[in-house]
């Protein structure tokens, strides 16, 4: 409990203390005091911080002080030109998976918070209307390592980006954040080409922190050749591997993005997804012993996208033992009688999902992740 500041006014010396829990965290000495200890006390105070030792460490201290405030300055501001040149605004790609995104007109900032961290930068992280425009990183007073965080994945289209901002939106009816001041971020995953005025718009579409990761849709995995492969479909507004790359990031690549390495439970969303009423416990899970949570809504109607998943599951089980059998009876019951009788599979909702991390990335998940993904047949 040391004093930390002394004023002088006529004549009268008051010291601020700190923590002193007795007078409330304020103590008042006065060398003009009726009681002769404390004017005592008074005196020593006043010789003490009067001396030239104590000046010289104030003067010392606060230099150095101001050096350390300068240089975090500096690599700030060095922080939002980290990303590579941005070629005609908006989002571009950095090469390690984070994003540079609109800071003004003339300058852009990037998601990485200081070179070789892997902090993200948010908007929306201040309180004010003109700090909510600014990219910070997260509080870590408010956001400790092992939350909850929101993930959707978009594309530059018109539609898409119209029908992200009413997911956005609806995002008000979920009541589960644990701190509702500081509600659970938002992470946009995106290839890198969203423009000024469509990240202007999903930021302003909620009050939950936002941030805009990016995923390399022209990276496939090793021994696929895109150019000796036919894609079955193509979605309008797509690459033509588009579509494939987007299932493909759901299932393996986000649970190795850096992005999500500060989160513990992802809601993962898609941009036509829409809340419609309150729910209580999301973007949470309902108790912390659950790992996964969605919605049963019935079985595949496209059986032609089914063709030999069942059978790769058991054959993927018998070469790999892990897990030797399934661990979960009552759901592989469900499917094996379902693919049996209906040549079709049970479905949880597609558009929404909430998972923990550390069980998607536990490796027996990865192993059959990756079977599914990344090793022939791919998919």
């Amino acid at each position: 409990h040391l004093p930390v500041l002394v004023l002088l006014k006529k004549q009268k010396f008051r010291a601020v203390m700190v923590r002193q829990h007795r007078y409330n965290g304020l103590i008042t000495v006065d060398p003009d005091d009726e009681d002769e200890r404390n004017r005592d006390i008074a005196r020593i105070l006043v010789r003490k911080l009067s001396s030239p030792f104590v000046t010289v460490v104030s003067v010392v201290t606060f230099c150095v002080l101001l050096v350390v405030w300068n240089r975090q300055r500096h690599e700030m501001r060095k922080s939002q030109f980290y990303a590579s040149r941005v070629q005609g605004g908006g989002v571009s790609r950095n090469g390690d998976g984070m994003a540079a995104v609109p800071g003004s007109a003339s300058s852009f900032m990037t998601t990485r918070a200081r070179k070789g961290q892997g902090r993200l930068l948010f908007f929306n992280t201040g309180v004010r209307e003109e700090e909510r425009n600014k990219l910070n990183p997260l509080n870590l007073r408010f956001y400790p390592v092992g939350g909850p965080c929101i993930a959707t994945l978009v594309t530059n289209t018109t539609k898409d980006i119209d029908e992200l901002q009413t997911a956005l939106k609806s995002l008000a009816f979920l009541k589960g954040d644990r701190d509702p001041v500081h509600p659970a971020p938002v992470l946009i995953f995106n290839e890198g080409n969203l423009q000024p005025d469509q990240v202007r718009s999903l930021v302003q579409s909620t009050n939950r922190p936002v941030a805009f990761p990016l995923v390399d849709f022209t990276s496939f995995p090793t021994g696929f050749d895109p150019s000796r492969e036919e894609t079955a479909f193509r979605v309008k507004g797509r690459s033509e591997w588009g579509y494939y790359q987007m299932i493909r990031f759901w299932i393996t690549t986000l649970w190795q993005h850096p992005a999500i390495d500060h989160f513990e439970t992802i809601m993962r969303i898609d941009s036509d997804s829409c809340f419609k009423e309150v729910n209580t416990y999301l973007p949470n899970l309902f108790h912390d012993q659950l790992y996964y949570h969605s919605q049963y809504v019935g079985v595949e109607d496209g059986v032609d996208f089914l063709t030999g998943l069942f059978d790769f599951a058991v054959n993927h089980m018998k070469d790999t033992q892990d897990p030797p059998e399934p661990r979960n009876y009552l759901l592989w019951d469900m499917s094996q009688k379902v693919w049996n009788n209906e040549n079709t599979l049970p479905l949880f909702r597609s558009n929404f999902e909430v998972s923990k991390k550390s069980f998607m990335q536990r490796s027996d998940v990865v192993k059959w992740h990756e079977a599914l993904t990344e090793r022939e047949p791919f998919g």
